[in-house]
């Protein structure tokens, strides 16, 4: 079937029978849940059809809005841009909502407002890469969100990164959050018997047990992730002090990493970074990021794997590329 047709079925539905969830969608027009995504999409952006989403039921709306949209141009750019990032662009938590907050916002503004904030949001942009290959089946996504508001005890199938090993968890559901480059779910797991982080693309699938929870009165996103030097957790607390040499030393003042972290100049242009950290695992992608321009000075421990890495590279480096086939060697860059 044409996709033409398909868009007009679509919007046939839609006016018949508004509110239908994703799920009943896919059905009714015989497409998979991330199609019917993407068609929805397109009837927005593309053929300008004004759909919304309410309380997980979607519609197509009338031009006409009563009320006024009390947003001036750069806060409706603002609101765009913000709505476009990594984090909200693709299948994930609060992207079906942020979609519909945004065609609200179209309905209410006029034609000239509204081709002048698509002609700005191409001279702006707030980048968030998402990693993950995968998308979140849309089934899950809507059980973890209700699971985390509620606060209802689940059970979920997940993929362990390290061992590969499917096995079911129960947890506590705390919190849903984009750090880095992906998705998680800070829980509490009952067989761990401590707080952990899943994330959301290893999840294979999530089921309520029927049980509700209390939340840890004293939880915060910014509580658990506060030892972390970006998002991974455990390991030992300790300083990590590293020397930048003086032509990157500019960049490293010139950014707030973390918010334990301590600057100290010295004499020759440089400066010593100085973090308090659990782990030093994560924080040393970042230092050998700056190859000889970084200096691991504490801990020791810090030191001696840095040391090590690097033997590493010069073994590896000390080989001739003549020794791989050329082939071999462009494999990864063809284009398909």
């Amino acid at each position: 079937m044409p996709k033409s047709v398909l868009l007009l079925q679509m919007m046939d539905v839609l006016r018949e029978r508004p509110g239908l969830s994703i799920t009943q969608m896919a059905a009714i027009l015989g497409r998979s849940e991330r199609t019917i995504y993407r068609y929805l999409e397109t009837l927005s952006d593309d053929l300008h059809v004004p759909v919304y989403c309410e309380r997980g039921g979607y519609h197509i709306a009338d031009r006409f809005v009563p009320g006024r949209l009390d947003l001036s141009p750069k806060e409706v750019l603002a609101v765009r841009l913000a709505l476009t990032t990594g984090a909200l662009r693709r299948s994930g938590p609060f992207t079906e909502y942020a979609l519909s907050a945004w065609r609200k916002i179209e309905l209410a503004l006029t034609a000239d407002s509204l081709e002048s904030v698509r002609t700005a949001v191409r001279r702006h942009s707030i980048y968030t890469p998402v990693y993950s290959a995968e998308e979140i089946e849309p089934e899950t996504l809507r059980c973890l969100m209700a699971s985390v508001e509620q606060n209802k005890r689940l059970s979920v199938v997940y993929r362990s990164q390290r061992s590969g090993e499917v096995r079911t968890l129960t947890i506590d559901p705390y919190a849903l959050v984009f750090r880095r480059h992906n998705w998680y779910l800070i829980a509490f797991s009952l067989g761990h018997g401590r707080t952990v982080q899943l994330k959301l693309v290893r999840i294979v699938k999530a089921s309520t047990t029927g049980e509700a929870f209390q939340m840890p009165h004293d939880f915060t996103v910014d509580s658990f992730y506060a030892k972390s030097w970006e998002m991974w957790t455990g390991g030992d607390e300790c300083i990590v002090r590293v020397k930048f040499s003086p032509r990157v030393a500019p960049i490293i003042r010139e950014t707030k990493r973390h918010p334990t972290q301590e600057l100290q100049d010295t004499s020759d242009g440089g400066v010593i970074f100085s973090v308090k950290v659990a782990g030093i695992e994560e924080i040393g992608f970042w230092v050998l990021s700056w190859g000889s321009d970084a200096e691991v000075l504490d801990p020791p421990e810090f030191r001696a794997s840095v040391q090590e890495t690097a033997r590493k590279m010069l073994e590896t480096y000390s080989r001739s590329a003549s020794a791989w086939p050329e082939s071999t060697a462009l494999e990864g860059s063809k284009s398909p």
